[in-house]
């Protein structure tokens, strides 16, 4: 098959540096850009479709089927029955052909090389012998207002073949007057095995139901199809296998679609390649049972995409399928990829932005590699059963939940997650908050848990990093976990038994909910609690006496515990942390390396003395005293978003300092006011619209600099972040009710704090210019 391969040196830079910086949304950030450059190589990959290696998760032995018909695309040879469409009549030479005015019939098994233009007809294949009926549409253009313009009634199989550098189009009507029942249902529909081939193009407009639709198997082997359609754009009932091509669809329901659900073992999707952009109001790539995907580019977005996910559920704990629950509207499923029983990937770049959960599967997941760019409105990954990833390049820019299943295992690969909620859940669908007896652990019900083997892993999340209802444990590979800021009652872990085995592993977070590993462990690690919290980008470094750095560390958001476990951490050796000062080298998601720690603050000292070494401020002192209701939550026991708790950017640094000077003698002039107001105003515009680089934002961020004088820069940068975290709420709550985003303002495709912030200080400089 043609499999596309990266080729770009760029775009691999690209994918990397996106992927380990966590900014892949903005450097994609136009939509309608190609992810990457691609050529076409020959490459047979179905051999492949088969998993391989070491797996936690049952083989599979699905794999795509051609009949060689199927394959061959050249039709020169063969003897034809040519059909000339022409405008309201047809006329035709050779054999097996019935014309009725405008409704051509094709009776017989054999090959037919159609051409025209058909006004208001329809060509209707119902044949009653054991042969194969080829179609061959060398520039068609076939409408019919009242039933499928190509209806396949009764054939053993037909195979329609896109004749090479033409172009095809099949429309139909809103409405069919129906003589089967109801059937047909598709622009382009087959009650039996339908291929589709050739190096031409077909464009489908469905203007009454599905696009191109196949009771039985259909099976995609080369060509550019695009679909339009009110409905499903492409349906196989039993099966949909594609090997190659270059699909567009823009659907009303699913993009594709494989649906038996009667018939065991039916209902599949597999995908060894091609080129795939996906617009649907609901699932992208939908399975009745198994989707396998062996390659190929992928855009799909559903319903809009994440953007339209409403932020204040989402931040209550209000998943999408209990919102679709909630209302009075007909259930809908918005997800990217999605399986009823098994779901595996082997390869292939992705960039998913849906409304729903952008990989889904009622059974298991299993990602073996390929490139993804994710942005959803509840989970990026979920699995009900068990998610194994073994492979590949996660980037998941915006989520409820990143990744989600009763069992998850990671045995490699390179997984980036910004998550509202949790980072990484082991959690069962069943799971209700049953709490050990006088304990605030979940129930470990033996069923949930999560192992990580190896891979690059970074979290940062909104509430818990990881959190897992059952065991947690890591044998190897790099864990960096920054979970919900030390405003919130959330920590970098929660779990009912942590088992550290090997690895790197680095939870910052909350020091309310903070727990050290399990005695179980058999790698040394420490939980140390601040006494005070260290601010964002503030540096953590740990050294040993002599001096040799064990870890330099810049958070992302304020946090006052630190969990730390990696090789090095020897028993009878003594640690000394320190905080602030400055580092060099490289940097790569808070984590130093390669470079010089310049001291700043020596805070404490520690000695290893056990497999788990607690020192710092103890976790019980957090919470004595803290009487009532549980930060975030309400009388009514609902879950209410805490004030301020997402990070503040350079940009909004300043403003609010800025207003923080309004009634003093450092107060800007309405000459600075006006400078100022045509940038925030273009400021306003990046942030409302989730546009503009990070360089960008930094020319706006430097120019507003320049228009302050020093002294007011100077007031401003000594103005403590509680202070600027309080006036900033002040401001949201003057200006509308709290939103609840946990994302910094580059972060998300949401309406955020952000947003109000900035309005509420361009129309102070309005006031300020005025007067």
């Amino acid at each position: 098959m043609k499999n596309k391969k990266i080729i770009s040196t760029l775009v691999l830079l690209i994918i990397f540096v996106a992927a380990c910086s966590g900014t892949t949304a903005e450097i994609l950030d136009d939509r309608q850009m190609s992810i990457v450059e691609v050529i076409t190589e020959d490459s047979d990959t179905s051999g492949e479709m088969i998993n391989g290696g070491s797996s936690q998760i049952t083989d599979i032995s699905i794999t795509p089927e051609y009949d060689q018909e199927d394959l061959d695309i050249g039709y020169a040879e063969l003897e034809t029955t040519t059909i000339q469409l022409n405008g309201s009549s047809v006329s035709f030479e050779g054999n097996g052909v019935v014309v009725d005015n405008s409704l051509v019939t094709i009776n017989s098994g054999g090959s037919y090389l159609i051409s025209g233009v058909l006004d208001d007809g329809q060509i209707l294949v119902d044949t009653q012998d054991e042969e194969i009926v080829r179609l061959i549409l060398d520039g068609v253009d076939i409408t019919s207002t009242t039933t499928a313009p190509i209806y396949i009634k009764n054939a053993e199989k037909t195979i329609i073949t896109l004749a090479n550098d033409t172009d095809n189009v099949v429309a139909d009507g809103t409405a069919y007057i129906l003589e089967d029942g109801e059937e047909p249902n598709a622009a382009v529909f087959s009650n039996d095995d339908l291929t589709i081939n050739g190096s031409g193009s077909l464009t489908v407009f469905a203007n009454n139901n599905n696009g191109i639709d196949s009771d039985d198997n259909l099976v995609i082997i080369s060509g550019s199809i695009a679909v339009t359609s009110v409905n499903d754009g492409m349906r196989g009932r039993d099966s949909l296998t594609v090997k190659d091509g270059d699909i567009i669809i823009d659907a009303g329901g699913d993009g594709m679609q494989a649906n038996n659900d009667v018939d065991e073992g039916e209902g599949n999707i597999i995908i060894e390649g091609g080129s795939f952009d996906i617009s649907a109001v609901n699932d992208g790539i939908q399975a009745e049972n198994t989707l396998l995907i062996g390659g190929g580019t992928f855009r799909i977005v559903t319903s809009g995409g994440s953007a339209e996910a409403d932020l204040d559920d989402l931040v209550s704990g209000q998943r999408f399928d209990q919102r679709n629950n909630d209302s009075n509207d007909l259930l809908i499923s918005a997800k990217g990829l999605k399986a009823g029983v098994d779901l595996r990937i082997l390869a292939g770049i992705f960039d998913l932005d849906t409304l729903d959960d952008s990989i889904h599967s009622n059974g298991v997941i299993q990602i073996n590699g390929g490139y993804f760019l994710i942005s959803s409105g509840d989970d990026g990954l979920h699995a009900d059963s068990q998610l194994e990833i073994n492979g590949g390049t996660l980037d998941i820019s915006l989520c409820y939940e990143g990744i989600e299943s009763t069992v998850i295992t990671i045995n490699d690969g390179t997984i980036h997650i910004a998550a509202l909620d949790d980072g990484i859940s082991a959690a069962s669908n069943m799971d209700v908050e049953e709490l050990e007896p006088g304990t605030n652990r979940p129930m470990n019900t033996g069923e949930n848990q999560l192992d990580i083997n190896g891979g690059y892993i970074f979290v940062d999340s909104g509430g818990d990093g990881v959190d897992v209802n059952g065991d947690l444990t890591v044998n190897d590979g790099i864990l960096l976990v920054n979970g919900g800021p030390s405003t919130v009652p959330d920590g970098a872990f929660d779990f009912v038994n942590f088992n550290i085995n090997g690895g790197f592993i680095l939870g910052v977070g909350s020091a309310e909910m903070a727990e050290a590993a399990s005695q179980t462990s058999t790698q040394n690690s420490v939980l140390y609690n601040f006494e005070s919290s260290l601010q964002a980008n503030e540096i953590l470094h740990l050294a040993s006496p002599s001096g040799n750095e064990i870890l330099t560390y810049a958070s992302i958001k304020e946090i006052q515990s630190v969990l730390f476990s990696s090789p090095e951490i020897m028993d009878e050796e003594t640690y000394l942390i320190y905080t602030g000062g400055s580092a060099s080298g490289e940097i790569m998601d808070g984590l130093y390396s390669n470079g010089n720690y310049e001291p700043g603050n020596q805070v404490d000292s520690f000695e290893v003395t056990d497999i788990i070494t607690t020192a710092g401020v103890a976790v019980s002192e957090f919470m004595a005293g803290r009487m009532g209701f549980p930060p975030g939550q309400g009388e009514d026991g609902m879950n209410v978003p805490p004030l301020g708790n997402f990070e503040i950017d350079g940009i909004t640094q300043l403003v609010v300092g800025i207003l923080s000077l309004d009634g003093t003698d450092l107060s800007v002039s309405p000459e600075q006011a006006e400078a100022l107001l045509s940038l925030c105003e273009a400021y306003q515009v990046i942030l409302s619209e989730n546009q503009g680089s990070i360089e960008e934002r930094d020319q706006i961020l430097d120019q507003i600099k320049l228009i302050l004088t020093d002294e007011q820069l100077k007031a401003i940068s000594a103005i403590g972040v509680d202070e600027l975290m309080t006036m900033m709420t002040e401001m949201v709550k003057e200006s509308m009710p709290l939103t609840g985003d946990r994302m910094s303002p580059g972060r998300g495709g949401f309406e955020n704090q952000g947003l109000v912030i900035i309005q509420y200080f361009i129309d102070y400089l309005n006031e300020k210019v005025a007067s």
